[in-house]
């Protein structure tokens, strides 16, 4: 017989067998166990914070096929791991059945366990309950943070705003700490990396200038970043802003200029450095005149003063600050003003042809350009201060100059803007 004549084969075959029955016999086992204790469902619920298996049925089972032959060659080794395996989680199921549990923890425990339909955003609200409730450190914004962007890798469909919300209605976390992560969170984006940053001079060209804006939500500050195509010359502008009756009010804190290896500030600490500037515009190649001196020191004392921000800028701001601009005054907003831009603009086109003359449509492969007022060189003179007279007084039509000149890209970000909402 092949058991007598080959004793140590037939017992490793006797414990690959083994190891194959007692595979199907711990999987049946532990299913009626998750079945009995609701774990199935937790499994289910829990499954929504992975990241989603978009494997064939068919590339599943080989996976299974595979690791069953892998363990069943290690024969009588597995037999012991699988011994060990099932006493254990019984174990555990049976001390998680008989230890008293805080009621608050079995509230938060019971949706999990009950409900298979949760959505995404609610399992994650009550997975951080829970961690809080057991003494988990995720109590401050930062970790929160961190968690959103780990389950947005995962699941870029997840509903961050929906999900805070859920989180913010099982009052485990304070509401400070939720205000603060709804203030300053927003997650990234493939197009345009974090929202956070706002380049509206991309330089799509090597020989361009580069410029964007960073925000930063929970200090109230932006700094507007601008650089040479050669980074020879790198120039910073910080910003504070404050919120008003939901208008933004900005002034620079700081402005400084790195230029090779030399630093130079025109504003520190909210105070313009008067002499300095002198001193500096003074000293140039291209020398300044005195009264060009003067006229740059009153722009700068103008800036270090609180004024209404009046860029594009703003609509980027306001988006941050949920705490303070909910979705709905948003969508609100941000249509009237895409309304009041383009019958604006409208209504002057309208009259700019009357007076013979036409836009000039911004380019898109020249960053520099803007729209523009022009008209033929048989235009009457009449007709040519008309023309100046609409540029220089654009507001009687609504719509400021920076926003004439801005058109296309002011609309392109509102639009976008509200299709986040």
């Amino acid at each position: 017989m092949f058991v007598n004549q080959h004793p140590y084969i037939s017992i490793y075959l006797l414990g690959s067998l083994s190891v194959v029955f007692l595979s199907f016999f711990k999987i049946i086992l532990f299913y009626v166990v998750d079945w009995i204790t609701k774990g199935n469902i937790l499994s289910k619920n829990l499954k929504k914070l992975e990241k989603k298996d978009t494997r064939a049925w068919y590339q599943k089972s080989l996976i299974f096929i595979g690791v069953l032959l892998l363990e069943a060659a290690l024969s009588w080794i597995n037999v012991v791991v699988v011994l060990v395996q099932i006493p254990y989680t019984l174990f555990k199921v049976l001390r998680d059945v008989f230890t008293q549990t805080p009621e608050e923890v079995k509230a938060l425990r019971f949706p999990l366990k009950n409900n298979p339909m949760l959505s995404t955003e609610s399992v994650w609200a009550y997975v951080i309950a829970l961690n809080v409730k057991i003494g988990a450190e995720i109590q401050n914004a930062d970790q929160i943070v961190y968690s959103l962007e780990d389950i947005l890798e995962k699941r870029p469909d997840f509903k961050y705003q929906e999900a805070l919300d859920n989180l913010e209605k099982l009052n485990v976390i304070d509401s400070n700490v939720l205000a603060s992560v709804k203030n300053s969170f927003v997650p990234m984006d493939d197009a345009d990396g974090y929202y956070n940053e706002f380049v509206f001079d991309p330089a799509k060209n090597e020989d361009d200038w580069y410029a964007e804006m960073r925000l930063e939500p929970s200090l109230k500050q932006y700094t507007i970043y601008s650089r040479t195509p050669d980074y020879h010359g790198q120039y910073y502008t910080l910003y504070e802003y404050k919120i008003e009756d939901r208008e933004i009010y900005i002034r620079v804190s700081e402005s400084k200029t790195d230029y090779l290896t030399e630093i130079t500030y025109d504003i520190k600490d909210n105070v313009v450095l008067e002499s300095e500037v002198r001193d500096r515009m003074s000293e140039q190649s291209f020398m300044s005149s005195d009264d060009e001196i003067d006229e740059k020191i009153k722009e700068l004392n103008e800036e270090i003063e609180w004024q209404k921000i009046l860029t594009r800028f703003k609509y980027f701001i306001m988006l941050r600050h949920r705490d303070v601009f909910d979705s709905s005054f948003l969508a609100k907003y941000y249509q009237s003003e895409l309304e009041r831009i383009n019958n604006g603009f409208l209504s002057l086109e309208k009259n700019v042809e009357n007076f013979g003359g036409y836009i000039v449509f911004e380019s898109e492969e020249d960053i520099y350009s803007y729209n523009k007022i022009s008209c033929d060189e048989d235009v009457l003179e009449e007709n040519r201060e008309n023309l100046r007279s609409i540029y220089e007084n654009m507001e009687n039509y609504n719509i400021s100059r920076y926003e004439f000149e801005h058109l296309n890209e002011i609309k392109n970000e509102l639009e976008s803007y509200m299709e986040k909402l």
